[in-house]
């Protein structure tokens, strides 16, 4: 596994730390390892398979999606990986 450059320097978990051993995990089949690893991308991941999944899909559906890919939803998804890495690493998560 590649190690996590930002936790070397730091000592800290980045919001993407476990990443890789998550999906090493589900790839083996071991769900509760894999959610172990990094519990809010594993909770993630059924929204972006599906979100990708609609957008190639079906044209008219990219139109609906839109909310997903605006410049407030590219906030909210900064401020929640910002939040993630702070409470990950005062609860030990």
């Amino acid at each position: 596994m590649i190690p996590c450059l930002f936790h070397q320097l730091t000592e800290l978990n980045c919001p993407l730390c476990g990443g890789q051993r998550m999906v090493w995990a589900i790839l083996q089949g071991h769900f509760c390892e894999a959610f172990h690893h990094n519990p809010l991308f594993f909770c993630l991941i059924p929204i972006i398979i599906v979100s990708l999944t609609l957008w190639f899909a079906n044209k008219r559906m990219r139109h609906r999606m839109r909310i997903f890919y605006s410049d407030r939803a590219l906030l909210f998804y900064l401020i929640l990986l910002l939040l993630w890495c702070i409470i990950r690493n005062i609860y030990g998560i």
